[in-house]
């Protein structure tokens, strides 16, 4: 086989063969079993956005600084950097901030240009900040 098969690949196909056509499929560059995971969805007819350290990921770690009780991340999608700050300290925190951020701006936002964070915001939260269902 081209690919290597693991018990995550194994634990993460089940979730691929659930896609409906045109569903959007977020997934990571860095894993081994990384490309299996995205052609497979491909074949499903998802939609694929990646995110990762490698430079062929859509949503690209360049950075996750640690600190005491934070991370701060620098990241770029297509060619605009971007920083955002993550209250936990851990590069794994930073990939998962990195995975939501690339799920909202894809589902809420796939126009082009900037976005600002009351309109994130909007599409989010409802009265007194809690999250619509």
């Amino acid at each position: 086989s081209a690919y290597p098969i693991d018990v995550p690949l194994l634990e993460k196909a089940p979730v691929i063969d659930g896609l409906e056509p045109q569903g959007l499929a977020v997934l990571p560059t860095d894993l081994e079993t990384s490309q299996l995971l995205i052609d497979t969805a491909k074949a499903q007819g998802a939609k694929v956005v990646t995110f990762g350290s490698s430079l062929q990921a859509d949503y690209h770690l360049t950075s996750a600084t640690l600190c005491d009780t934070a991370t701060i991340v620098r990241a770029s999608h297509s060619g605009k950097a971007f920083l955002y700050k993550v209250l936990s300290p851990g590069k794994h925190f930073a990939m998962n901030g990195l995975a939501a951020l690339a799920v909202v701006l894809a589902n809420i936002f796939p126009r082009k240009g900037p976005v600002r964070v009351s309109e994130l915001m909007s599409h989010t939260a409802g009265e007194g900040g809690a999250a619509r269902p």
